[in-house]
C-alpha cells in the first residue's frame, strides 16, 4: 500500500511541476521556484510548491498551506539518475532508478528544453492537440494563453507573460469545471542550490525499487 501511495504522490508532484520545470533551468543555471496551488472552493492557497533544480537534478518541497503556517508534506529529490520520494512524517520514502517505470518518469538525457515555441513542439510531435488562444487579462496583466486538450477533453490553460515565462497553469475537466489554479509566485536565478539541496535527508527508511519492476514482490527497508 505505502509503494502506491509513494507513486501516486509523485505523479501528483510531477504533474503539478511540469510546466515550471519546462523553462525551469537553462544549461549552467541553478533556478528556485515558488508556486501555490488555489483551491476552487474557496479561492486561497492551499498547497505550496518550492523547487530548486539545476540541469535535470532538482528538489521539490510541497507544503499544506503557506507562509510561516505551512507544513511540509513530501519531498522529492533526483538526483544521478535516481528519484526519492519521501514522506517527512512518517521518516520513510522510495528510491527509483529514473528509467524504471516504477519513478513515474524517463531520464531525458538531455537538459530541459528553455523555449516556450520549442515545449510546444515536443507536446505537438508528441500527438497533443496544442493551440494558442486570444490573450487574456489576469490580476491586472494581459497574457498569452496556449490550450492544450487531452484525450479525454479535459483541458489546460498556460498563461505566459511578455518574457514567455509560465506565470499560471489553470486546469478544467471535460465538462469545464475547474479542476486546479496553479501560480508560480517566485523566480530565481541562483549563484548555486542550498548546500545539501540535493542530499537524502539522515534517518529516513528508503524502499529500493530502482532494480524491481511494477508488481514484483516488495523488499525489506533501507537505508539510503
Amino acid at each position: 500500500m505505502k509503494k502506491i501511495v509513494y507513486v501516486l504522490a509523485l505523479g501528483m508532484v510531477l504533474g503539478f511541476a511540469s510546466a515550471v520545470f519546462a523553462q525551469a533551468a537553462k544549461p549552467g543555471q541553478n533556478v528556485m521556484t515558488e508556486t501555490v496551488i488555489i483551491s476552487p472552493e474557496t479561492g486561497t492557497m492551499t498547497m505550496t510548491m518550492i523547487n530548486y533544480r539545476s540541469g535535470n537534478d532538482y528538489r521539490m518541497e510541497n507544503y499544506k498551506g503557506q507562509g510561516s503556517k505551512k507544513t511540509l508534506q513530501s519531498l522529492t529529490i533526483a538526483s544521478g539518475g535516481f528519484i526519492y520520494v519521501l514522506d517527512p512524517v512518517q521518516k520513510s520514502g522510495m528510491k527509483a532508478a529514473l528509467n524504471n517505470p516504477m519513478s513515474g518518469q524517463k531520464d531525458p538525457g538531455k537538459p530541459q528544453e528553455t523555449s516556450w515555441a520549442k515545449v510546444m513542439e515536443e507536446k505537438k510531435a508528441k500527438g497533443l492537440d496544442v493551440v494558442r488562444r486570444e490573450k487574456e487579462k489576469w490580476g491586472g496583466r494581459e497574457y498569452e494563453v496556449w490550450r492544450e486538450t487531452k484525450e479525454s477533453k479535459a483541458y489546460v490553460d498556460y498563461y505566459l507573460d511578455k518574457n514567455q515565462m509560465v506565470k499560471r497553469v489553470v486546469s478544467y475537466d471535460s465538462k469545464g469545471q475547474l479542476q486546479q489554479d496553479l501560480r508560480i509566485i517566485k523566480y530565481e536565478v541562483l549563484k548555486a542550490l542550498p548546500a545539501g539541496a540535493l542530499d537524502v535527508p539522515k534517518g529516513y527508511k528508503i524502499e529500493d525499487m530502482s532494480h524491481k519492476n511494477p508488481g514484483a514482490a516488495g523488499g525489506g527497508g533501507s537505508k539510503p
